[in-house]
């Protein structure tokens, strides 16, 4: 158990997922700062030099972007990814 708790609405990444209506009429997914005021992390990626996205998706020890994070499950052999969601409650 870590030595402290998770903020409930982010799991630590500092960022809330939403949708967002593009100028399209398209909805995508979005990302806005947490409320809670935790601090947004980025993706800690070593693919790319230094990514600039939202690292969203919390895996071991890293928080990653979505496109990072595919490719570190893949080359690990994952078939799936976890995604945490604040509808489902963290373990």
């Amino acid at each position: 158990m870590p030595a402290y708790s998770l903020c409930r609405e982010c799991d630590g990444a500092g960022w809330i997922p939403y949708r967002s209506v593009t100028v399209d009429g398209e909805l995508e997914e979005a990302y806005r700062l947490c409320p809670n005021c935790c601090p947004p992390r980025y993706c800690m990626s070593k693919i790319d030099h230094h990514c600039p996205r939202p690292g969203t998706v919390r895996y071991r020890l890293g928080y990653y972007c979505k496109e990072h994070i595919e490719v570190l499950c893949a080359d690990e052999g994952l078939g799936y990814v976890r995604r945490w969601s604040p509808a489902t409650p963290s373990r």
